[in-house]
């Protein structure tokens, strides 16, 4: 049968890993404009299978790998969308703690995209609530979520990955009215861990150089002017309100998985591998005590951590960095003035 003459339906893809703090919210949201969502649960421990079991749109998929993988559970979910409901639907490629913000203008919007043809790249913007509960962060529609699946073949990177196929002449449609808030900045010290994880993911696996890890995982950054910011709409507390999120009572409860993570990688690659970069702030010997408690045996018999100039270099270094960066920018920027001169 002609795809043209099948109504296309929007598919949620939703890779997690003990979710459980926001899956419930995030799947309710959804479930007012998807048709289906496929949730690829890498070996939670938590209530996700509860969560996901509650949801008649929802169809949980397990991943069992072991390894950390954003290519690899992409490429799963977008295989089973494909294998379950062909091509020419709405693959929305989210994380759970993505929030879609549902409104009449969105409700309108969705309307619009189910009439595009296969073959369009769907934009969106994703803005950050700040730990204030108020203030948004936005960096604009620059997110490649989505993609009206026309059987375009898909490849990503392990980490940072881009969710959808994104083929170079494939033309961009910006949902201008869509937005998902990402619940990340209000909750630090999580945050703080997914960061250390993914320094030590791009450490252990080489895909990095210890001045990027420097430079984009230390924990000085400040996230709150990575982007234009406003005040959050009464619209749209009150729309992820009937989703059941309330942004004062987003909880925040280590330990988090990301930490163990680390711990498993200090095991395998050797703690002084990971010495210069900056994962020192966590307290690994109370993290370690409490995996041990919980029963994994995945932590590193004895935890040797680097002394204190170590420590010392590792920050002088990251100040060296982060001064070369910028003075680069401004030569940049002062050569781009010159040349309009």
């Amino acid at each position: 049968m002609s795809v043209g003459l099948i109504k296309p339906k929007i598919v949620v893809l939703c890779a997690v890993r003990n979710e459980e703090w926001i899956l419930r919210h995030f799947l309710c949201a959804c479930s007012r404009f998807a048709d289906h969502v496929l949730v690829a649960d890498q070996n939670s421990y938590d209530k996700t299978l509860q969560i996901c079991s509650d949801f008649p749109k929802v169809t949980r998929i397990v991943n069992d790998s072991r390894e950390f993988n954003e290519g690899d559970r992409i490429q799963l979910l977008i295989r089973e969308a494909r294998e379950r409901f062909g091509l020419g639907n709405v693959l929305l490629a989210l994380d759970a703690d993505e929030i879609p913000v549902n409104t009449l203008q969105s409700e309108q919007q969705w309307r619009t995209i189910r009439e595009i043809e296969p073959g369009v790249i769907l934009r969106f913007s994703k803005p950050d609530i700040d730990i204030d509960g108020q203030t948004l962060v936005d960096m604009g529609s620059i997110w490649k979520l989505g993609y009206i699946d026309d059987g375009a073949e898909h490849t990503a990177a392990k980490i940072h990955a881009q969710r959808v196929p994104s083929p170079a002449d494939a033309p961009i449609f910006d949902a201008a009215d869509i937005s998902f808030l990402h619940v990340n900045l209000i909750r630090p010290d999580a945050l703080r861990a997914k960061r250390r994880m993914y320094c030590a993911l791009e450490n252990a696996q080489g895909i990095s150089s210890l001045r990027r890890r420097l430079l984009a995982y230390n924990r000085f950054i400040d996230f709150s002017t990575s982007g234009s910011t406003r005040t959050i709409t009464r619209e749209w507390i009150d729309a992820l309100a009937a989703d059941g999120l309330h942004l004062s009572d987003v909880p925040e409860e280590p330990p988090f998985w990301q930490d163990y993570e680390v711990l498993r990688l200090f095991r395998i690659h050797g703690m002084k591998r990971f010495w210069l970069d900056d994962l020192w702030d966590a307290d690994w010997a109370q993290i370690s005590h409490r995996c041990r408690m919980a029963g994994w045996d995945e932590t590193p018999e004895k935890l040797k951590f680097p002394p204190l100039y170590i420590r010392l270099i590792s920050r002088i270094l990251q100040l060296i960095y982060q001064a070369a960066s910028r003075a680069k920018h401004a030569i940049k920027s002062f050569g781009g003035l010159f040349g309009k001169a």
